[in-house]
């Protein structure tokens, strides 16, 4: 019987990694907001795993919730993103999104179908002079705001409050009418044409035909994204 024993060890080693491989946890979707134009869902993916992500029906922004590496095989692409940095995925794409080198830690993602695709492709905005700008009133400084894309109908931008900071933004015009998305990081509290909202980290809402969005915070620095998207008719 003793030549049997490795052959057995071996195959107890087997059972115990298979187990341990359906006993894994797994990043479910979970969905926080869900409209005729946009859905957003979020992903708790936990420590040591990674996470595969597609735009299937229609164009998709993927919002970073912790500093993550990405890669994208169709292109042969690859990189790191920061905190609240948006990625565009056109219809179609897809993107493994995987902790940093020498960083297991459990992470956050949260995925923006925009269930719409756009024939015009997305304008990156990569230098620091020209993306980001101080968000003041009068001498004090509120906080800060970083343009990361914009195909001239679709944008994004991340906004830094700082405690008690505000931010007053216009966005329709007498020619275009425009929605926005506000993707908090970090509580806070917006309105825009009358509808008052207060959000806390990772929750979502749709204003529809802004005029002026206004976000104000108390806690000591906020960070949340705003989506810029034609208004549904």
């Amino acid at each position: 019987m003793r030549p049997l024993q490795p052959v057995l060890a071996i195959a107890v080693l087997l059972l115990a990694a298979a187990g341990a491989a359906q006993s894994s946890p797994k990043a479910e979707p979970r969905t926080v907001l869900d409209g005729p134009e946009v859905r957003v869902s979020s992903y708790q993916v936990p420590a040591g795993q990674s996470l595969s992500l597609q735009a299937k029906n229609g164009d998709a922004i993927v919002i970073l919730g912790d500093p993550v590496s990405w890669s994208e095989a169709a292109e042969d692409s690859e990189g790191d993103a920061e905190p609240g940095e948006p990625l565009f995925l056109t219809q179609g794409a897809r993107h493994l999104f995987y902790p940093s080198e020498g960083d297991r830690s459990a992470f956050t993602i949260y995925q923006v179908d925009l269930k719409h695709h756009w024939a015009t492709g997305m304008r990156t905005c990569d230098s620091a002079r020209r993306c980001v700008r101080a968000i003041k009133i009068g001498n004090r400084t509120m906080g800060q705001a970083r343009f990361f894309f914009t195909n001239g109908e679709v944008n994004a931008v991340r906004y830094q409050l700082f405690k008690g900071g505000t931010l007053s933004q216009p966005y329709s015009t007498a020619k275009a009418k425009y929605d926005v998305l506000v993707v908090a990081l970090g509580p806070l509290s917006a309105s825009a044409e009358g509808d008052d909202v207060s959000l806390g980290t990772g929750e979502a809402h749709l204003f529809s035909k802004v005029q002026k969005l206004d976000v104000r915070t108390t806690a000591d620095t906020t960070t949340f994204l705003v989506i810029q998207l034609p208004a549904a008719d």
